[in-house]
């Protein structure tokens, strides 16, 4: 909901405002503070906890669970941009903007298809698993699958042929 209400926002203000770059990161910052705070409002009303709530023993288990994933999230954050700083290195902005495109549109079409997907999928085979067990988790996952790939495939070709179209 965040995502779409950032993109809503960066849209409004570059149509409204103006089209630039700064315009742009103005208004993704402001669309990222805002909805960071309905959802600190939202948590502070419905959650019910409270300062005195906090365990330092858990937030310590935490801690040191988190740390480890913390170096993978920045590893993933290098592998995700060194490609564009090659780029750059090798062969100038314009070939990077051309690359950032393409794989930008790339990750947002992929997003759109996996992400309501995967989002939907566990919660269902983990309650299969529990109540139903292995044969019938394997049995939701292989039709699953199957649906998957009956919009992904016409996805993944469409945008193939379209590739032109869609960058120009």
């Amino acid at each position: 909901l965040a995502k779409y209400f950032t993109l809503g926002i960066i849209l409004l203000a570059l149509f409204a405002v103006s089209r630039s770059l700064i315009t742009f990161y103005t208004a993704q910052i402001f669309a990222l503070a805002i909805s960071c705070m309905l959802f600190w409002h939202w948590r502070a009303r419905y959650s019910g906890t409270q300062l005195a709530d906090f365990s330092q023993p858990l937030f310590r288990q935490v801690l040191l669970y988190g740390l480890p994933l913390v170096g993978f999230e920045l590893g993933s954050l290098l592998l995700n941009f060194a490609d564009r700083y090659l780029i750059q290195f090798f062969h100038g902005s314009d070939e990077v903007g051309l690359y950032s495109a393409g794989f930008n549109l790339a990750c947002y079409v992929k997003d759109l298809v996996v992400l309501p997907m995967a989002t939907a999928v566990v919660p269902i085979y983990m309650q299969i698993w529990t109540e139903k067990g292995a044969y019938a988790t394997q049995v939701f996952l292989r039709k699953a699958l199957k649906s998957y790939l009956l919009l992904a495939i016409p996805l993944v070709f469409g945008c193939i042929a379209l590739r032109e179209d869609l960058l120009n």
